[in-house]
């Protein structure tokens, strides 16, 4: 009698450690199998967008003007990317917002699906079918400027001493309504101390966004000279 209570015991315990074992592996399998998302609610060293792929991109916003954004990644680096192939938004800067109906909400973007929030001094919801443009900072001028500036140099010697110079640079201010851009680009080089080419070019442009998809361009500019072909020409 008591060894056939003994084996009962046995096979109960026996038959409680593998219940047990296996409810441990499904609740870890399932958690492995949730999907990773950034931590909530709102990250403080880097915005995050998530794909409708399900893909998550970390860096920083840049704007976002005719339902397209600029996204610079930490890993990818400058990105284009389709407002409608956006999923969600969480912004670690301030960014402005500005809407169809002319509010212009200042905080922390958090988009979800087709509902828009910005956190600031004064919450704003909506829907992100209503926004018009999306730049990041506080409304300070300082904010509204960005760019890029490049210069390279390249000597080569051998039976003539050649000597080449090029300088870009790329200057955009941009603000909820309106975006100004300044594009520079110059080639010089030189051969014996000969100049072979000497090209700049110059241009500048002003958008002011009347809507999400159409905008008026009020100024432009052009101007390009090429000495080494003695040609000089200038568009406004």
């Amino acid at each position: 009698m008591k060894n056939m209570i003994s084996t009962r015991t046995t096979t109960v315990v026996t038959f409680t450690i593998i219940a047990f074992i296996l409810l441990v592996g499904t609740v870890s399998a399932d958690e492995e199998a949730k999907e990773w998302q950034p931590p909530p609610p709102l990250p403080d060293d880097f915005d995050w967008i998530q794909l409708t792929s399900g893909e998550w991109l970390k860096g920083e916003i840049i704007a976002m003007y005719e339902k397209s954004l600029e996204f610079d990644s930490d890993k990818l680096d400058d990105l284009t990317l389709d407002w409608e192939d956006i999923r969600e938004v969480r912004s670690a800067q301030t960014m402005q917002v500005a809407f169809l109906n002319d509010v212009i909400a200042v905080g922390k973007l958090y988009v979800d699906g087709e509902q828009i929030r910005v956190m600031g001094e004064k919450d704003y919801e909506s829907q992100r079918s209503q926004v018009l443009s999306i730049t990041a900072g506080e409304p300070k001028e300082r904010n509204y400027w960005s760019g890029k500036v490049g210069v390279g140099i390249n000597f080569r010697s051998g039976n003539t001493e050649q000597k080449e110079t090029n300088g870009q640079a790329n200057i955009v201010r941009r603000t909820p309504k309106d975006r100004i851009k300044f594009d520079y680009l110059g080639n010089f080089s030189e051969s014996d101390g000969t100049s072979i080419a000497d090209n700049q070019r110059v241009s500048t442009g002003w958008n002011r966004f009347l809507s999400d998809r159409f905008f008026i361009s009020p100024v432009f500019g052009e101007y390009y000279r090429d000495q080494s072909a003695e040609l000089m020409r200038s568009f406004v």
